[in-house]
């Protein structure tokens, strides 16, 4: 199993602490955000991460092969930071025709199981791409989008319709969860189809569109967690997670 963390962003929403030094590279406690994100992989038995980046970051890379040496990283370049779908596609030859989890470096989850372990005790269950979710419906901070769910006791539950946000919403099997999921191979061709639409004046091309369409053919599972989850792309998320991680501490 391999592991894809996009790191090719340029901390727009975080500016000016994101000039000084990339989002992925900001201390929480004492190690930087995307060591969570390696330990967590490293863990759960993934050893294969590729890291999508571009050539003003290049900290990324110098970093990770100090402080671990001993993991099997592969850097791919996305010189034109133009959204996750691009990113998704940008890393295909070296993700190849194996499924594979998907971890965004900005969202720091904090839950007694970690996101890539429960994604593929789904995906073993199931043999879907799946998404996780939190089992208490929690609005997760800055979520785009949102997942009504068709639970199924003796089985496993599955994802029944996506929405976009604007905001907070409140309603019966709504649920919001960390940015985090573990894709088969017949996603790209999905996101392929849709980047043939894609209108670069609306902003960045992203993987909603192909996550619809999964939906819509009953290819979406659900990978339950608890905890707590930040997004530290934003000044106010990345104090919050902080503070979090210091109370945990105290």
């Amino acid at each position: 199993m391999k592991d894809v963390i996009p790191c090719a962003g340029v901390g727009q929403r975080l500016k000016p602490l994101s000039l000084a030094v990339p989002k992925e590279l900001l201390p929480i406690g004492i190690k930087p955000a995307i060591d969570y994100h390696v330990q967590d992989l490293v863990n759960s038995g993934i050893d294969q991460i590729i890291i999508i980046t571009n050539n003003s970051k290049p900290q990324i890379r110098s970093y990770l092969e100090y402080v671990s040496p001993d993991y099997h990283f592969t850097f791919v370049c996305q010189q034109t930071p133009n959204g996750l779908g691009f990113a998704r596609l940008e890393a295909r030859e070296e993700i190849g025709n194996d499924p594979f989890v998907l971890l965004l470096p900005d969202n720091m989850f904090f839950g007694s199981t970690s996101l890539s372990q429960a994604l593929l005790r789904t995906h073993q269950c199931t043999g879907l791409s799946c998404v996780t979710l939190f089992k208490s419906g929690t609005f997760k901070p800055g979520a785009k989008m949102g997942y009504h769910v068709k639970k199924d006791n003796q089985h496993y539950d599955m994802v029944s319709a996506t929405f976009d946000l604007k905001g907070p919403k409140e309603g019966e099997n709504l649920y919001f969860g960390p940015a985090a999921m573990l894709l088969t191979p017949e996603v790209f061709p999905l996101i392929d189809r849709h980047s043939l639409n894609w209108d670069s004046s609306l902003g960045e091309y992203s993987e909603r569109p192909a996550l619809k369409d999964l939906v819509t053919d009953s290819k979406l599972a659900v990978a339950w967690v608890d905890g707590e989850c930040f997004d530290i792309g934003t000044p106010q998320g990345y104090e919050d997670c902080v503070r979090f991680w210091a109370l945990q501490q105290a």
